[in-house]
């Protein structure tokens, strides 16, 4: 996956490869540097919600504000068979 990212966006532009519990992003989506900064910022230990909440995820990438954890078991109504 990484010749296929560096294939369509280049060697000099930053992007974001992510897969999730359901789906990902295939090769990637661009970035600038500053969304790229805010991304590493939110994901620097310790994980909490309120860094995770500034990356500009659509989906607070699965962290669970009232809970302050990824993907919480009472909010995210997980199931028995994950």
């Amino acid at each position: 996956m990484f010749d296929a990212a560096r294939q369509r966006h280049g060697d000099q532009q930053w992007w974001l490869i992510f897969s999730g519990i359901e789906a990902g992003n295939g090769t990637g989506d661009s970035v600038d540097l500053a969304r790229a900064t805010r991304i590493a910022a939110a994901f620097t230990e310790p994980y909490r919600f309120a860094a995770v909440t500034t990356a500009g995820f659509y989906d607070d990438a699965g962290f669970c504000g009232p809970c302050d954890a990824p993907y919480c078991h009472r909010h995210w109504n997980v199931s028995n068979t994950g």
